[in-house]
């Protein structure tokens, strides 16, 4: 997302932008440049140049995925090996002996920092979670409607997108969005996933939600 280029400059003319779950999800991996650039789009978000849209089934949706994510982060963290074992042509270098007690105060230490880890995951303090509370505190959650889960469970059922393959959450986040983004709008779609690509060609939005 190139914020450079999003940006209008008066707030009468924000451009409206929806981060679907893969994205928000993204923020769990950015370093560097990229958390420079997150930091210009929540400028942006300040000064009123952008309006985020984070339906309310997606914010449930990125919950569940953020659990899963860290969960399998900590689980083969915990469980990686650590082979100490000296090659047997070096069995007679001078120093062998210490690697034992070394290898048995990494796994002691690495299991103080993924115990002090989790504590913070279950209570949303880790410094991502900052970043995520921050986006969401400038987001408009709409909830969605009667009528918009009626025909997202329609969209899933007929196999259109973008519940084909992000199911029953991206239909109806969708759903939301037609309803709540304003009309005549043009809406940006920020995604690391082939939801809303045309199938086969990544770069191009896909036509059925074009059209909508």
């Amino acid at each position: 997302l190139s914020v450079a280029r999003l940006a209008p400059p008066t707030q009468a003319n924000a451009v409206e932008v929806f981060l679907d779950t893969s994205a928000w999800l993204s923020v769990h991996r950015l370093s560097g440049q990229d958390a420079a650039q997150l930091e210009t789009f929540l400028d942006a978000l300040d000064q009123g140049h952008v309006r985020l849209h984070a339906p309310e089934a997606l914010v449930a949706e990125y919950r569940r995925q953020r659990k899963a994510l860290l969960d399998h982060a900590l689980e083969r963290t915990r469980t990686a090996a650590l082979d100490l074992r000296v090659p047997q042509v070096l069995r007679a270098a001078e120093g062998e002996t210490t690697l034992l007690p070394l290898e048995q105060a990494y796994f002691a230490e690495r299991e103080r920092y993924l115990d002090a880890v989790d504590a913070q995951i279950q209570v949303e303090q880790l410094p991502v979670d900052h970043l995520i509370a921050r986006l969401l505190s400038h987001a408009h959650r709409a909830a969605s409607t009667r009528l918009a889960r009626r025909r997202a469970s329609e969209r899933f059922a007929l196999c259109n997108p973008p519940g084909e393959h992000g199911g029953l959450s991206d239909a109806l986040s969708w759903e939301t969005l037609l309803a709540t983004v304003p009309e005549g709008a043009r809406l940006h779609v920020v995604s690391e996933a082939a939801t809303y690509c045309t199938e086969g060609e990544e770069e191009r939005f896909n036509g059925f939600l074009l059209e909508e």
